[in-house]
């Protein structure tokens, strides 16, 4: 009787804290695959969460027998946030397509303005989106009107604070950064990019490209607010948000591959432009153009040129242009990992850049027996060539992906990297939950 109720005590024990066991061992899951999505115009946090979780649906947590991780390249969108306008989004986008097609930023507002006002012939562009797409639904006439209100009552102020400090810079640094690391890490990648996330999409791969291959890195343009693409596409015929780039007369916006019903639009999405209300619609044929994709561009990948590890924590270090800027880490017990002395404790500085640009790629183990509980403090030094640059600072979980990122200046060269006092970036702590489960902190 007494071995009965111990062992159904220890069973229960089992089941009530199985991560306790689930943890000794490997603390990384080895995924081979990473599908990242990049969010579109409009979408909060949770609207691009709610997007990354139908992909997880479509794709599930194993293709081809190996396992899949999911990443959010999130871009900071002008609705609901900071009391920004949905116009600064469109106006990020004039930005990023000028860019990207002849490199020239600055004195266009005087075109995008004009866009946006009246044309010779007396209408406004939002006038001139109606008479394009000939639709005849009540609510769509609102819709327009309520979009055009928002349009217009935006202030000069608004606008210069966009050109002065646009969001953009970040987001790009962010994903270039992520993005390295995932390579680094030896994964098969999808990059599934909706509406302006094209643009973030396209500025991420031709940053990344030469440390993999295009046969390891793929790109699915899904509405593409861009003018190039980086891969297969598809874009619905009654797209509003697209056909207006369109009617503005952006050259470069790509012809639309498939169709779909009226009857939408007046039921679901009056844009026609959403992810998942129209291109992931099982209904509809965007759907069934869009999981042929997918599959191809998963099943088509090979595995990358070997770089790096994965690691229960990584830290990747890049910067904006010429000059050698190193990583340093000290682990717990003040152990020093850096270039000069690559191998700690608990992890490894695996990728050491000395000319430009980046990456340098600290990895802890995924060892649950060889990792160490406490503080690690995190720094980055101009060891030569780099005064002026701008680096961007970025630490993630095997668990949960990005867990910060940072840009900031590299500071004053000092070339006594070992005995440099490295500008400090940030601070973690590595410590067991009540179930013995390892977790991650910032401090």
């Amino acid at each position: 009787m007494k071995t009965k109720i111990i062992s159904l005590l220890f069973f229960s024990f089992c089941f009530l804290f199985g991560e306790v066991f689930a943890v000794e061992g490997d603390l990384c899951g080895n995924a081979d695959y990473a599908v990242a999505f990049v969010n579109g115009v409009w979408n909060t946090t949770e609207n691009a969460t709610e997007n990354l979780d139908q992909l997880k649906k479509l794709v599930g947590n194993r293709h081809n027998d190996r396992n899949v991780q999911y990443e959010l390249f999130y871009n900071q969108t002008g609705k609901g946030n900071d009391g920004r306008s949905s116009l600064e989004d469109l106006a990020e986008v004039f930005l990023q397509r000028a860019q990207e097609m002849d490199g020239i930023l600055a004195n266009r507002w005087e075109i995008f303005w004009h866009i946006l006002g009246s044309s010779p012939d007396g209408n406004t562009f939002f006038e001139k989106l109606a008479n394009t797409l000939k639709i005849s639904i009540p609510r769509f006439n609102d819709f327009i009107a309520l979009f055009y209100s928002d349009f217009m009552k935006k202030t000069t102020e608004v606008m210069s604070g966009l050109l002065s400090n646009p969001p953009t810079y970040n987001d790009y640094f962010a994903h270039e950064s992520r993005l390295k690391s995932l390579i680094l890490e030896r994964k098969k990648i999808v990059l599934v990019a909706h509406s302006q996330g094209n643009l973030f999409a396209n500025h991420a791969y031709d940053s990344a490209i030469s440390l993999t291959s295009s046969q390891s890195l793929k790109v699915i343009h899904v509405a593409p607010a861009s003018p190039t693409l980086r891969g297969e596409y598809e874009l619905a015929d009654l797209d509003v948000i697209i056909n207006s780039l369109r009617v503005m007369g952006f050259a470069g916006v790509v012809d639309s591959n498939v169709k779909i019903p009226l009857a939408h639009l007046k039921s679901k999405d009056l844009t026609g432009h959403k992810f998942v209300e129209t291109y992931l619609d099982p209904a509809l044929d965007t759907s069934k153009k869009f999981n042929q994709m997918l599959n191809d561009a998963l099943d088509s990948l090979v595995d990358p040129p070997t770089h790096g590890n994965v690691g229960f924590i990584t830290v990747t270090l890049t910067w904006d242009g010429p000059g050698d800027v190193d990583l340093h880490v000290y682990e717990p017990n003040d152990v020093h990992v850096f270039y000069a002395h690559r191998e700690g404790m608990v992890g490894y500085l695996d990728y050491d850049n000395m000319s430009a640009l980046g990456p340098e790629h600290y990895y802890a183990t995924c060892d649950s027996s060889k990792i160490i509980s406490g503080n690690y403090r995190i720094g980055i030094n101009n060891y030569a060539r780099a005064t002026g640059r701008t680096a961007t600072l970025q630490i993630a979980t095997a668990e949960e992906g990005e867990l910060f990122s940072t840009q900031l200046d590299v500071g004053q060269p000092n070339w006594r990297g070992e005995g440099a006092s490295p500008v400090p970036v940030a601070n973690l702590k590595i410590y067991k939950d009540l179930r013995g489960k390892f977790k991650v902190a910032l401090l």
